[in-house]
């Protein structure tokens, strides 16, 4: 939030909604869903659809435990992660859509109890404004405190995917 003028503070989620009800906070970050969830819709008027972060996941095994497993279950595992990644990926679109639906009140929301916030999409002008704050403000101080072997394993699998490196 540093890097858009903002200033950061650390809530307890569910402290969040009397926070904005009392004016503590003028805003609040989290998924669409789980706003939805935590009501944030009672308190707040627009929601605006800007994914500002990402959430890393690791599935691994012991290399020793590894090779044990049958070269059938190894196997198994191989051909399968991808569907995994493919449908944990897909459950995460669905419930941010979701998330919108409810909190905005949309036919589409599969709940009972619908929100009544204005949606505001983000433009492409927003994205890149994002990107550059990544780039220019986030990535340099989380490199500050990464190791230079993760700062070029950073550079090795993300920069290619998100255009620009990291240093040290």
């Amino acid at each position: 939030m540093q890097a858009f003028g903002g200033n950061s503070v650390t809530i307890p989620f569910g402290e969040v909604v009397p926070a904005l009800q009392n004016g503590v906070v003028d805003c609040a970050i989290t998924g669409s869903y789980s706003g939805y969830s935590a009501k944030w819709f009672e308190v707040s008027s627009h929601l605006y659809a800007l994914p500002v972060n990402w959430n890393q996941q690791i599935h691994a095994a012991n290399k020793a435990y590894w090779n044990k497993l049958d070269p059938k279950v190894q196997a198994f595992l191989e051909q399968n992660l991808q569907i995994m990644y493919d449908e944990i990926w897909a459950a995460a679109a669905k419930e941010t859509q979701e998330g919108y639906d409810c909190n905005t009140g949309s036919e589409q929301c599969t709940q009972e109890i619908k929100g009544k916030m204005t949606l505001v999409q983000a433009t492409a002008e927003d994205h890149e404004l994002l990107k550059k704050a990544m780039a220019d403000v986030v990535v340099p101080k989380w490199a500050e405190r990464c190791s230079a072997e993760c700062v070029a394993d950073f550079n090795t699998y993300l920069s290619p995917i998100l255009g620009f490196t990291a240093s040290k």
